[in-house]
């Protein structure tokens, strides 16, 4: 007995070389100053970014222990307090 599910056709796109020096040029306009980012907003990013994986690699933030929306708030609640507590005795 043979299964009646359709076969799955899988597609492979490749990128195109262009004349203006291939995906070297795409990433070279990606560098141009209207892409860069300002040092305010960049140092906040930083900031916010080195928290969460703080919070990835110490507190196991990536899943919730506990089903249910109440549970998982306060999961949230005591790891941020342990957090700061982990900030302010370092």
């Amino acid at each position: 007995m043979q299964s009646r599910a359709l076969p799955i056709i899988r597609q492979y796109n490749q990128r195109v070389h262009t004349e203006s020096g291939g995906l070297g040029g795409l990433h070279r306009s990606f560098s141009s100053a209207c892409y860069q980012w300002p040092k305010e907003k960049y140092t906040l990013r930083s900031g916010v970014e080195s928290t969460l994986s703080q919070g990835v690699r110490r507190f196991d933030l990536r899943q919730s222990r506990y089903p249910g929306l109440a549970r998982t708030h306060l999961q949230q609640l005591l790891t941020a307090t342990a957090m700061h507590v982990v900030q302010v005795l370092a």
